[in-house]
């Protein structure tokens, strides 16, 4: 309950704002890593990039409202005459699944569906963070419903025109079943 005491400090507006921003320019990203000892590492972010820098000064103010400070930084074009880009960047679990929690029933579609999922996934290596099982750093392989999360979301990416896990995570996680993406996209409107 204390989320719905953060969130009474924000504005609707500001929250559906945001919403739309990440619905329309943002990225929701899981990324794999395999380690030396071949367990898997999982890194998320959430990522808004813009060329205009008020938009992005506008998301961080909004973000840190809900207790939320996100990296920025910028990116000289590459070619002459593109404009610089901006990032803001969420990397801690914990700030991700604020903003999510916060603009989620604002958002629609495949981000809906890759906010639900990614929120699924936090909210799953928590509760697996917490079992005496895990250790610090310890492979997200030893979850079979991580695995099956993650598997989600990269079925969904790839469905809307991204690249899919790489080939060499996929090796490691296909000897975990995964869901069917039309289970995914069925519960992301509920």
């Amino acid at each position: 309950m204390g989320n719905q005491q953060e969130l009474s400090n924000v504005c609707k507006t500001d929250l559906a704002w945001l919403a739309g921003m990440f619905n329309g320019d943002g990225c929701f990203s899981l990324t794999f890593a395999i380690r030396a000892n071949n367990n898997v590492k999982c890194d998320l972010s959430l990522t808004l990039t813009q060329c205009d820098p008020s938009i992005i000064e506008e998301a961080t103010r909004i973000m840190n409202m809900l207790e939320v400070n996100p990296g920025i930084s910028q990116y000289q074009p590459g070619k002459e005459g593109n404009r610089i880009k901006y990032n803001l960047r969420i990397t801690k679990m914990a700030h991700i699944a604020k903003v999510i929690d916060a603009i989620c029933c604002y958002m629609i579609g495949d981000k809906l569906a890759q906010a639900k999922l990614m929120r699924r996934y936090i909210e799953r290596r928590i509760k697996y963070a917490d079992s005496t099982k895990r250790q610090n750093g310890a492979s997200i392989i030893h979850d079979n419903e991580s695995v099956n999360i993650a598997k989600q979301f990269y079925a969904l990416r790839e469905s809307i025109g991204h690249s899919g896990i790489p080939k060499h995570v996929a090796d490691v996680l296909n000897d975990y079943p995964a869901r069917e993406y039309g289970q995914v996209a069925g519960s992301a409107r509920h």
